[in-house]
């Protein structure tokens, strides 16, 4: 009985043990096995096709995106299997309707029977009750003739109520607009006076040594970043020209300045006498998820990037509180 239960033991650990090793090694792939991009494209004055390819592990996972003739298509693949295709129409979906038989004509309609005709003909004997009581008592004879005109104090009386009545109205509309007006300048007021007290602290916050810091640690790890994800192959090629050989004589001399900072990986070609515009490139990088994390851990757990973020926070809290 103790075997069993022993050999029982040891095949649940076994399972555990290996579902813990699986899970540790998705998370060690996750991390650590790099996203691979690569991208390439053409355009020609106005017309332009780039394609893009995103793959994670052999390619058990590809992304991929190209832009023809003013159209995005994206593709998604599992294992060569195409789970998302915006390409393909959407599957229309069966509708089921239920058969409708023709409605009967109803049969009252056409046979007429002895008690609708009585109750039609009782109903036209009301109506026309109604109209002679009408016309033996109309409403214009129920009203006056003839009103009496009120006299000339009555009616000057009446003209000067109304315009105190519009004059008072128009003293309420007056002090309400005003009033509105001293409390909108008291709130701008204090608004202005929350920025300026606000800019106050920024600007001590920015010459800070604190700042100094966090903004150097925050500035390596950008640049630490921006090597990781830039592309390690990049090659463009250009075919420009213009109509003015001046103007394009000055667009060579700016590239040549800045050859430097692209080396080989451009090469431009002029043309001083037809306009000419042909762009062709291609780049080919990685991204490291394990990377991206750790880069954001470090920032995360900087005392001074925090301490720098909360001072932040203090000093927005008066332009929030002057808003509100």
């Amino acid at each position: 009985m103790l075997h069993v239960i022993l050999l029982i033991l040891k095949i649940v650990g076994i399972i555990l043990a290996s579902a813990a090793g699986l899970v540790v090694l998705a998370a060690l792939a996750i991390l650590l096995v790099p996203l691979r991009y690569q991208a390439k494209g053409k355009a020609v004055e106005k017309d332009a096709a780039v394609s893009a390819r995103l793959c994670w592990l052999f390619r058990i996972l590809t992304v991929r995106a190209d832009f023809v003739r003013q159209k995005l298509v994206l593709r998604v693949k599992i294992l060569g299997i195409t789970f998302y295709d915006s390409s393909r129409p959407p599957k229309q979906k069966k509708s089921r309707k239920r058969e409708r038989y023709p409605e009967e004509t109803p049969v009252l309609a056409a046979v007429e029977s002895p008690e609708a005709d009585t109750a039609a003909q009782e109903e036209q004997m009301e109506n026309r009750c109604e109209e002679a009581v009408l016309s033996d008592f109309p409403i214009a004879e129920q009203k006056e003739k003839r009103r009496k005109k009120p006299g000339f104090f009555r009616w000057l009386y009446w003209k000067a109520r109304k315009a105190v009545q519009k004059i008072k109205k128009w003293y309420d509309k007056i002090k309400t607009f005003l009033q509105s007006l001293l409390e909108k300048g008291k709130s701008w007021k204090e608004r202005i006076c929350a920025w300026a007290e606000t800019g106050r602290r920024v600007k001590e916050l920015l010459n800070s040594d604190r700042f100094r810091r966090a903004w150097r640690k925050l500035k390596t790890e950008i640049m630490r970043l921006w090597k990781h994800i830039r592309p390690r192959k990049l090659d463009i090629r250009a075919h420009i020209g213009l109509d003015d050989p001046e103007l394009m004589g000055k667009i060579t001399a700016a590239a040549g300045m800045l050859y430097p900072l692209y080396t080989d990986h451009v090469v431009l070609l002029p043309e001083f006498e037809q306009q000419v515009m042909e762009v062709e490139f291609s780049l080919k990088g990685r991204i490291r998820t394990g990377t991206l994390l750790l880069a954001a851990l470090r920032l995360f757990f900087d005392k001074d990037i925090k301490d720098m973020i909360r001072d932040f926070r203090k000093a927005t809290e008066e332009v929030s509180y002057g808003k509100g």
